[in-house]
């Protein structure tokens, strides 16, 4: 009769002791289970293709906190993603329809002109405005030299369709023509938005009568510095 009432007042005083916090190598732990120093796991299962595991552990290099993240943040989607577009061919001469298009921008060459547009008004609606002005730089290889360049104040707005600054009608890339044997670089970051763009451009003869038109365009996704 005393072993079965001490079991039970043992019982009950375990169930009244609150949880704590377990240290290794720490004296004063701030999570149930708090590891100072190195954690080594041998044997893992692979869970790649089970259903339900979707989450990843995470660990805060400041703290040392583990907690997990979902696969779906790792994901890309319309806002974190980059793309690479390209648009390679052989002509006499350049072709307009031969457009090369990532993310909101739009490229063609249009003779001896390297021409670009937007797609959408979205850096419009994210900025507020019906216009705005962009500038961006430009690397160029003509031949064996190359060059830098700003280009300043490219005007954007869509409150006149019919304008030659309308959003989605083509403008010059460079002031400058793109000759043969030449490579363009340009870089451009459209105002409050988390993206970069490089297009790169090329023009080279093949023959005396073609030309192989070569023109990329990468987009980006901007994240603050960590």
């Amino acid at each position: 009769m005393k072993k079965s009432l001490l079991s039970m007042f043992l019982l009950g005083t375990i169930g009244l002791v609150p949880a704590q916090n377990v240290g290794i190598d720490t004296s004063s732990p701030t999570r149930t289970l708090d590891i100072n120093g190195n954690l080594r796991v041998t044997d893992m299962v692979d869970k790649s293709n089970t259903p339900g595991t979707d989450f990843l552990l995470a660990a805060n290099r400041q703290n040392g906190n583990v907690d997990y993240i979902d696969l779906k943040s790792l994901q890309q989607s319309n806002k974190n993603n980059m793309e690479v577009a390209r648009s390679i061919y052989n002509a006499t001469a350049a072709d307009i329809s031969k457009e090369c298009s990532c993310g909101d921008i739009v490229v063609r060459f249009n003779g001896l002109k390297a021409e670009f547009k937007l797609k959408t008004t979205d850096v419009f609606t994210s900025n507020e405005v019906n216009s705005f002005n962009l500038s961006y730089g430009i690397k160029k290889f003509a031949g064996t030299a190359y060059s830098y360049a700003d280009k300043t104040g490219v005007n954007f707005q869509t409150t006149t369709p019919t304008g030659a600054t309308y959003y989605n009608k083509f403008r010059n890339l460079d002031d400058n023509d793109f000759g043969n044997s030449t490579i363009g670089i340009y870089t451009l970051v459209l105002p409050k938005q988390a993206n970069l763009y490089r297009i790169t451009l090329s023009r080279f003869n093949n023959t005396s009568t073609i030309t192989t038109f070569g023109l990329i365009c990468e987009k980006f996704y901007l994240q603050d510095a960590l």
